[in-house]
């Protein structure tokens, strides 16, 4: 599992650049329509990719063809002649025995089916479809699901549902919560989890918070924003949300409060879609001029950008990521084609190895130009400051006990024979205080050391 690198996107500013940072183009696959979503399989193997159609394609990578078709086309794995096209999908994999990780899959006529992966045997791979539930009287515009892979909701323009999904896929559902909105309903889309807590945008500027802790929707609080929500995408560590408008531009609100908000893009790029490097302090996002930018929280700036298409009219904004513990991958697709770029998907991994799933190896993660910070800068100042300041309190302090030395005897001439050794002794005097306050600061030390140690150790057992 990667490990999750808590950072913090309040304190940002922007700057641009052009490098790949060690990302190669690993592999090229060919789309027939325009893409409206991607997405990669939890071990990279596998890239799930939604067409304008409402075609549901699964890759594999490592056998460079198509597993899965789901949707109306010539010979689909699984039809959806009487569900609808597909509008929403989300890979899950349940934390419990087997561990196999599968699709949910929502359509346009409010149905939602499971599609768990069983591997690869003999002459092809082995899908188990679950039955098709009718889940709402509408569109699906919205779904998402908790990161134990247990619970998922589905939110439609009259409602919204939480689900439990069991580890054999079997689906159903657990709470019901009718939206009572006022006025024009707003696209509904959005939702996300945030620990037992699901965040819904239900107005323009207006985001509901609901409970589930005990596996029902608890309507707890609607909070308002100064800005509208086009899309949403909750940060590994569940502290903050990246919020993206409609008409470009995007901002931070920190949760579960939404008490601090910072702007993540300005409003002249069009955001559509964003996805996190985990581990690394990174988000991936199409910059609406054909290029894939990589965008540094730690540093708030664009530190990369990977070449998807040429400076053309063609776009390609749909963009997924998975961080495995040997190398990190991207995958990015073409939202808007045009008749000299036609559609294409694109792997970039930041691996030497030319087939990265067939034989993996350990590679290097991505090497991140650190510019200095402002402590960096200020550090040996300071340290100079300070050895500067004990150089002057210790003549301070020997000046002290020389001088008192004298008041006690009268004015006269130095003698060698005399005063050298009294200079010595007091400074021997001052050595030893000082020793004495090291000692002090050493056993607060030591103590700090024997209390704090036991507890981490226990923290990880």
């Amino acid at each position: 599992m990667p490990t999750f690198v808590h950072f913090n996107p309040f304190a940002n500013r922007t700057q641009n650049n052009t490098s790949t940072i060690g990302f190669q183009l690993s592999q090229t696959l060919p789309q027939k329509d325009d893409v409206v979503s991607i997405a990669l399989s939890p071990d990279a193997n596998l890239v799930a990719v939604c067409s304008t159609r409402g075609v549901l394609t699964v890759w594999s990578l490592e056998r460079n063809e198509i597993i899965l078709t789901v949707g109306e086309t010539d010979n689909p794995d699984i039809s959806t002649s009487t569900t609808g096209q597909v509008v929403l999908f989300r890979w899950a994999q349940p934390y419990r025995l087997p561990f196999r990780f599968g699709l949910i899959c929502a359509y346009a006529g409010g149905h939602i089916q499971t599609v768990e992966y069983g591997g690869v045997e003999g002459s092809g791979p082995i899908w188990y479809t679950g039955k098709v539930i009718q889940a709402h009287d509408s569109t699906i515009t919205s779904l998402c699901v908790d990161k134990s892979n247990t619970y998922f909701c589905t939110v439609s323009r009259e409602e919204i549902k939480l689900w439990y999904m069991s580890s054999q896929w079997d689906v159903r559902p657990l709470s019901t919560d009718a939206h009572d909105l006022e006025g024009e309903p707003s696209p509904l889309n959005g939702s996300f989890f945030c620990y037992s807590y699901v965040f819904l945008p239900i107005g323009p500027k207006l985001m509901r918070a609901y409970n589930t802790a005990g596996q029902n929707l608890v309507r707890m609080k609607d909070f308002s924003l100064p800005y509208d929500i086009h899309s949403t995408m909750c940060a590994p560590d569940d502290l903050w949300v990246l919020a993206t408008r409609e008409k470009g531009g995007g901002h931070f609100y920190s949760l579960p409060n939404f008490d601090s908000m910072r702007t993540a893009f300005p409003t002249s790029q069009n955001i559509q879609n964003v996805d996190y490097l985990y581990g690394h302090d990174l988000c991936v996002y199409g910059d609406g001029r054909g290029s894939i930018q990589i965008r540094s929280f730690e540093h708030g700036r664009n530190i990369g950008a990977l070449p998807h298409h040429g400076r053309g009219k063609a776009i390609a904004q749909a963009v997924s990521t998975c961080t495995l513990p040997h190398a990190c991958i991207i995958a990015s697709a073409t939202t808007r084609s045009r008749p000299k770029e036609p559609p294409t998907l694109k792997i970039w991994t930041n691996s030497l190895k030319s087939n990265l799933w067939s034989d993996p190896l350990r590679f290097p993660l991505v090497s991140i130009a650190n510019p200095k910070s402002r402590w960096d800068q200020l550090l040996p100042g300071l340290l100079c400051l300070l050895l500067f300041a004990c150089s002057v309190k210790f003549a301070y302090d020997t000046g002290t006990l020389m001088d008192k030395d004298e008041t006690r005897h009268d004015c006269r001439s130095p003698r060698l024979d005399t005063d050298v050794p009294l200079i010595l002794h007091r400074i021997g005097d001052v050595g030893r205080c000082y020793i004495g306050y090291s000692q002090a600061g050493l056993s607060s030390v030591v103590a700090w050391l024997y209390a704090y140690i036991p507890a981490a150790i226990l923290q990880y057992l």
